[in-house]
């Protein structure tokens, strides 16, 4: 059965290995992050490719939310996360999540 409760912190990693090396395009994050190896991640796009790593198909755009059931998602696989609606504004994932939103768009 395809359910969050089966993507696992290997489903996780994998998908971090796959965005570093093909940087897909992605909506840019709100508030909700992934931190992996001091790197700030776009968690819903990462929590989806996670999906889709476990499973082999993308998650319905009903069935995924950002905020708090990403962050929650992440933080029972053991992972740090840095959500800005809740967390101390940490100056190194500040700029790195402005160095985020001023790519160069595709």
């Amino acid at each position: 059965m395809k359910s969050w409760a089966n993507v696992k912190k290997d489903d996780v990693l994998k998908a971090i290995d796959i965005f570093n090396r093909e940087t897909p395009d992605f909506k840019d994050p709100r508030s909700t992050y992934l931190v992996y190896g001091g790197v700030i991640y776009p968690g819903k796009q990462i929590r989806r490719m996670s999906y889709e790593v476990a499973f082999g198909v993308k998650p319905e755009e009903k069935e995924i939310y950002g905020g708090k059931p990403t962050i929650d998602f992440f933080e029972r696989l053991g992972f740090e996360t840095y959500w800005t609606k809740r967390d101390v504004p940490v100056s190194d994932y500040e700029k790195q999540i402005m160095e985020m939103k001023t790519r160069e768009k595709l």
